[in-house]
């Protein structure tokens, strides 16, 4: 099953990231979407709103090459349709990406509070702006300029080091960011906790090739230690996306 484009972009380029370093960056403005030095497999990711584990099929160039992408569209078009649909059908131009859906049983975590009580802290009101995805995305910020959107957590990389710094988060928003990004698996929110949070985790990723010569903690003893929630193993059912052709992208 294919999912509908809504728009094309009026203009895009997509060249090959010269960075050194692993750092990379997704911004939205009005009328432009700004991609650096990510893999072709993590515009997938993005595009379809799924997690890393959820796109199956990629080649091995998919998973190593790194692209920068500018586009320009016409009018004021939502963050939702820039990163999704519009997207999609750049992917599908440019490097003629075209994918179907399958659900499968896969291994799965449940998020909870570890003992009697999580450490977490409510966020205080007015300590960040309410922003929608589905609304057009806010001006460019000016230099120096911060806003701390609620619900919308920042995902750091730095090495192997990660985290998670943000306010006005909701468990379900914090168990989607480890979901997406660090056990590629769902994460099932099971913690009760309603209301929002202001979260700051810090871990060194799972997949670090030595990690007892890196200073930090496992995913697992981070949300333990910091937060007070735990991680339960379960199984549960998740769509796939599984990539029936792929091809690095025809010059600009």
């Amino acid at each position: 099953m294919a999912w509908p484009a809504l728009a094309q972009f009026e203009v895009a380029s997509i060249k090959p990231s010269n960075s050194a370093d692993e750092k990379a960056l997704l911004e939205a403005v009005p009328g432009r979407l700004r991609i650096e030095n990510v893999t072709p497999r993590t515009l997938i990711v993005v595009a379809y709103g799924v997690a890393a584990y959820q796109v199956s099929g990629a080649p091995s160039w998919a998973e190593s090459e790194h692209y920068n992408v500018r586009a320009k569209a016409e009018g004021n078009p939502s963050v939702q349709q820039m990163e999704g649909p519009m997207l999609q059908g750049l992917l599908a131009e440019r490097f003629h990406l075209a994918v179907r859906r399958e659900t499968r049983q896969v291994n799965a975590y449940e998020l909870r509070v570890a003992g009697t009580a999580s450490k977490l802290k409510a966020s205080e009101a007015g300590s960040c702006v309410p922003y929608k995805p589905e609304e057009p995305p806010p001006p460019a910020l000016k230099p120096g300029e911060a806003i701390v959107f609620c619900g919308y957590p920042h995902y750091g990389v730095n090495g192997t080091k990660r985290f998670i710094d943000g306010k006005g988060v909701h468990m379900s928003e914090l168990a989607n960011l480890i979901n997406r990004f660090e056990l590629f698996a769902p994460v099932l929110d099971r913690t009760g906790l309603p209301g929002t949070f202001d979260i700051h985790l810090e871990w060194i990723t799972n997949t670090a090739p030595d990690t007892h010569a890196v200073d930090g903690v496992l995913i697992f003893t981070a949300l333990n230690e910091q937060l007070g929630l735990k991680l339960e193993r379960t199984k549960a059912d998740a769509e796939i996306v599984v990539i029936d052709r792929i091809e690095r992208p025809t010059p600009n």
